[in-house]
């Protein structure tokens, strides 16, 4: 079989992964300074990172809490994740939940302040799109698909993963500037329905089933 696949880029269309009417519909919470990290826990998310950007605030100003929600994919870096915790004096404002049920890691995102995610490699994640369909500024890796799904200044951040220094002065920055924070959150909610809402995704894909008749 002889398959001719175009390389015109003019007829690809881009149609992206809808997100659940259940995030567009999560109300904010007052919980100040909460940090969402989802997301199996292995190199690949790349957790220890965030952990040396936390060591970097200063303690006595910001009483934030993070928080690591996913499955353990490695237990080795697991272990390598609570020593990294306890090196910095951490235990007290970082959590691991391991992996929990869908409404208490909904309860995370309606209270969290910023979402982050540092991994080393990615697609599109859905802990992007999901954390900003519910109105939570993002702060993730500048790598693959995440700053195009990200609006760099308006809707998040993105950074080097291995950037520790940037990493804690983003965090630092939407700790600290809670207009700064609720702004970017509005207008990551309305750039996510805009982009992700299942009704505009089914929509599209109905459209592109057409355009074929």
């Amino acid at each position: 079989i002889n398959l001719e696949i175009s390389t015109d880029t003019k007829k690809l269309k881009l149609i992206e992964n809808p997100v659940s009417d259940v995030f567009f519909n999560t109300k904010k919470s007052e919980c100040d300074n909460l940090i969402l990290c989802p997301g199996v826990i292995n190199p690949r998310k790349n957790q220890i990172a965030a952990i040396h950007a936390l060591s970097k605030l200063d303690k006595s100003d910001n009483d934030f809490y993070l928080v690591f929600t996913g499955s353990i994919g490695d237990s080795d870096y697991l272990k390598k994740l609570v020593e990294t915790i306890r090196y910095y004096g951490l235990q007290k404002r970082v959590s691991i939940t391991g992996q929990i049920p869908f409404e208490r890691l909904i309860e995370y995102y309606s209270k969290a302040s910023i979402i982050l995610l540092l991994s080393k490699q990615e697609t599109a994640p859905m802990a992007v799109s999901e954390g900003m369909a519910t109105g939570t500024p993002v702060i993730a890796s500048n790598i693959a698909g995440i700053p195009y799904m990200v609006n760099e200044g308006k809707s998040g951040f993105t950074v080097d993963p291995d950037n520790i220094t940037k990493i804690a002065s983003k965090i630092r920055l939407l700790l600290d500037d809670k207009k700064l924070n609720n702004n970017m959150g509005k207008t990551a909610k309305k750039e996510a329905h805009h982009r992700w809402n299942a009704k505009i995704i089914a929509n599209k894909l109905l459209d592109l089933y057409k355009s074929y008749d």
